[in-house]
């Protein structure tokens, strides 16, 4: 991962999964609320939380769990 100028790790690979995916920052983010929902999470994550994660900012647990759980069941892998 390379760090940019405020020293954060970006996600090189997200950027791209979500290209892949065909999902904007707003989907994600309904995506995310809506699969947190069904585990009984309430969580207030935003397209900015996304741009955020895209940017290297590191979320709470168990954002970074339910994101890799949407990418997989849209990308099927």
């Amino acid at each position: 991962m390379e760090r940019d100028g405020r020293g954060a790790a970006g996600n090189s690979d997200l950027p791209v999964l979500l290209s892949e995916a065909g999902l904007s920052n707003a989907a994600l983010a309904r995506a995310v609320v809506t699969t947190g929902s069904e585990e009984g999470v309430h969580l207030g994550t935003t397209a900015t939380s996304v741009k955020r994660m895209l940017d290297g900012s590191q979320p709470r647990w168990p954002v970074p769990r339910l994101v890799a759980k949407v990418l997989t069941r849209v990308l099927r892998r």
